[in-house]
């Protein structure tokens, strides 16, 4: 028994520009369920296509604020392109910094953990809420 054809669904059937707007419209929403539990918005894991022009909008967010340590220079870097964000925030792990009151003492324990452990990048992820900034510690094995 053959299959019946799958039909296109009626988003992908509307225009880009369309589908982009409405992607800017969830945006506020998915970050905020983002900030609480450092999930990748669902939109994500629908379809390819759909993943790719999301993941644009979502990642290129200025709501969105990625800083990477170093510890051989004992300095930090903001990350601002969203495929690098992408890359960061699809392989790290997350540690919640809920108690700290500020970027600059987020920022000094990151510093103290860092110098503990090799072959980890480590670095702090702010995330714009409705209700201030969120923090979390990422870290990736090098």
């Amino acid at each position: 028994m053959a299959k019946p054809p799958q039909q296109q669904s009626t988003f992908l059937a509307l225009p880009p520009e369309l589908r982009n707007r409405v992607y800017k419209y969830i945006l506020a929403d998915d970050v905020e369920l983002f900030a609480e539990s450092v999930r990748k918005p669902a939109l994500l894991a629908v379809c390819r296509l759909i993943e790719h022009e999301y993941a644009g909008v979502f990642y290129d967010t200025n709501l969105i604020k990625i800083d990477a340590y170093y510890s051989e220079t004992d300095s930090w870097c903001e990350i601002r392109a969203g495929r690098a964000k992408q890359v960061i925030l699809e392989s790290a792990t997350f540690a919640d910094l809920f108690d700290f009151w500020s970027l600059a003492s987020a920022r000094r324990y990151c510093q103290r953990v860092c110098y503990s452990r090799e072959n980890v990048q480590r670095g702090i992820v702010a995330i714009s809420t409705n209700a201030g900034f969120r923090r979390w510690q990422w870290s990736v094995q090098t």
